[in-house]
């Protein structure tokens, strides 16, 4: 890894490849918000280091954020800060922990994939989205943005679809927020879907959200105004 140092870009261009367009638009907001505790406060700067295997963002010396872009393994956010310093997602497989679950690895913080993409399972299987370019820019002193190409291959190696995938962190007063917005383009034999439970957008939370450890997750204002739901957080599926 680096010596810690601001820069504005980084790109790390791979093989560039012809798909067809299917207008596909995938939006996440993920709030990382923990308990409040006592410590000094630190002047916030947004910066950034990375390597052949990964992106890491800072705010001034506190990590926050990790991004794989590893040229062998599919694209994930598999670490998530608090800004007083709690750990929002699991640690396993990618970055293990002592003492956390080592269930369902292929649960990598927070990922995309589908069991059933042209009949090919890239949430269990072999295949999977593998990042061609990335380009990483530091918006401002708190907002940080990620553009990545992704090349989507089954387990014999197979061209699926391609995928961009833009990625916005931003600092908000105490809340860290993570927009992820994501397009698919389609080969020029289509792209179809299985009707199957394992696919799209997903997170797993750090074992300490989970329902047993006390975790709830509270959902979006009702229409009408209705209070909040809460329901248990951190369960594996």
């Amino acid at each position: 890894m680096q010596g810690h140092h601001r820069f504005t870009e980084v790109t790390q261009p791979l093989i560039r490849r012809q798909f067809c367009q299917l207008g596909a638009s995938v939006l996440l907001g993920l709030v990382a918000a923990c308990q409040a505790v006592e410590r000094p406060p630190v002047p916030r700067r947004m910066s950034a280091r990375s390597d052949r295997g990964g992106i890491e963002l800072l705010n001034g010396t506190d990590l926050f954020a990790s991004v794989r872009v590893g040229n062998s393994e599919r694209m994930s956010v598999n670490r998530l800060r608090s800004l007083n310093g709690v750990d929002v997602l699991r640690g396993f497989p990618l970055q293990p922990r002592v003492g956390e679950s080592v269930d369902h690895p292929e649960q990598t913080g927070v990922w995309f994939g589908h069991r059933t993409m042209n009949g090919s399972d890239l949430w269990f299987g072999d295949g999977g989205g593998v990042v061609r370019e990335h380009t990483l820019k530091i918006d401002s002193e708190t907002s940080a943005s990620m553009v990545a190409q992704i090349d989507w291959t089954n387990s014999a190696g197979a061209r699926v679809c391609q995928e961009q995938r833009r990625l916005k962190f931003e600092l908000d007063g105490s809340l860290l927020l993570l927009d992820i917005d994501m397009s698919i383009t389609a080969p020029p034999e289509g792209l179809v879907f299985g009707d199957v439970r394992e696919g799209f957008l997903a997170a797993r939370l750090a074992d300490h959200f989970q329902a047993r450890a006390g975790g709830t997750v509270i959902g979006p204002t009702r229409p009408g105004g209705a209070a909040p739901g809460t329901v248990p957080a951190g369960t594996p599926s």
